[in-house]
């Protein structure tokens, strides 16, 4: 039978249809007779009569051969084979299988209303399942709309459409710089701070407890004055309801985080300054031999990107309060060279990214 020559899916339909203790059947013991003789002889047939009658089988060979024998007396599991023989094959495939086992043109029909019934009441049981689950979404969205016409802030994840947040990274970096310069902020400070946000439907932006602000330390106080200043937020956060087939314009919550990235370059450099001592101002010494020496680190970048190392050290040299306190004299100095990064993120998402000046790692003899 080339039907039951396909490898039999390993599933019996008692899972999903059980027959609830009938005592009339519309299978008849003649189709019962019939398929319990063509499957004590086709052994493709009995692993399918055993697929679909398992708690009466139990994969005993002898206990399926006792049922098949008498299977006029069993018309439960007569039927359970026809089910599941229509469930893996389909109406077609399933004519010729019973059709190889003696089934007339009636008894075939009787045997696909069978299969029929069976789909109608699991179509049935789908139906409600769906109806009911549309019951449970449609109170969800009403428990989601009141939420929302009452003022409930909304997270990013649980938007339709999410307000747009921009800052400069770049102005930020060289406001960072400035901060550093004047003493506001300490100079070995390596940014991370996250503020935890809220958005109006209007757009403006403020801190989700306003409380928090009291323990800021210098340079949280510094970011959010920067942020509540400086961020453009464009397109209201609105949240859409299938259901209800409407879209409400929201209040939304967002964590707003700025962090430093650094990047060691490979090659270090060495150099020679001098401080001096009427106008406390450092001068590089050999100044060619330092730009032969950037040029070789950012051998495989633009020229500026050794120019710019050059401006930061200088900037380094004339800033940074080590340098400030050293007593007049010339030094020899090497350092480690670090790219760094400020990294504007919402919900951990880089938004931008901001270069700020290198920074080094130096000894000074």
């Amino acid at each position: 039978m080339a039907i039951l020559g396909i490898l039999l899916i390993s599933f019996s339909f008692q899972n999903v249809y059980s027959q609830s203790k009938k005592t009339n059947y519309d299978v008849t013991p003649a189709m019962a007779r019939k398929i319990g003789y063509y499957c004590q002889y086709n052994q493709r047939a009995l692993s399918l009569f055993a697929m679909a009658n398992p708690e009466q089988v139990q994969n005993r060979k002898d206990r399926a051969f006792r049922l098949l024998s008498e299977l006029d007396k069993h018309l439960d599991c007569a039927e359970n084979f026809i089910i599941t023989l229509y469930y893996n094959y389909g109406v077609e495939m399933s004519y010729f299988a019973l059709k190889d086992a003696g089934f007339t043109i009636q008894e075939t029909d009787k045997a696909e209303a069978i299969w029929k019934k069976v789909q109608e009441k699991e179509d049935k049981i789908r139906e409600e399942k769906e109806i009911e689950k549309r019951k449970a979404e449609l109170s969800k969205e009403k428990d989601i709309f009141d939420l929302a016409t009452h003022g409930g802030y909304f997270g990013f994840g649980a938007l339709t459409v999410s307000p747009e947040i921009t800052i400069d990274a770049n102005d930020l970096a060289r406001s960072i710089d400035f901060w550093k310069s004047e003493g506001l902020i300490s100079w070995e400070t390596s940014i991370d701070c996250s503020f935890d946000c809220v958005i109006s439907k209007e757009g403006i932006l403020s801190l989700a407890r306003p409380e928090d602000e009291d323990n800021f330390n210098s340079i949280q106080k510094l970011l959010y004055n920067y942020l509540i200043h400086n961020a453009i937020v464009q397109n209201p956060a609105s949240v859409t309801f299938k259901q209800l087939d409407t879209t409400v314009i929201v209040n939304s919550k967002a964590t707003i985080s700025f962090e430093q990235e650094a990047r060691r370059l490979k090659n270090s450099i060495q150099f020679k300054a001098k401080k001096d001592k009427k106008s406390q101002r450092w001068k590089i010494i050999n100044d060619v031999e330092l730009r032969t020496q950037l040029n070789m680190v950012s051998k495989n970048n633009a020229e500026d990107y050794a120019e710019a190392i050059y401006y930061d050290i200088e900037g380094f040299l004339y800033s940074n309060p080590y340098f400030k306190e050293i007593e007049k004299g010339t030094y020899s100095v090497k350092a480690d060279i670090l790219a760094n990064e400020i990294k504007y993120l919402i919900e951990g998402k880089v938004q931008e990214r901001g270069h700020l000046p290198y920074s080094f790692e130096f000894e000074c003899k």
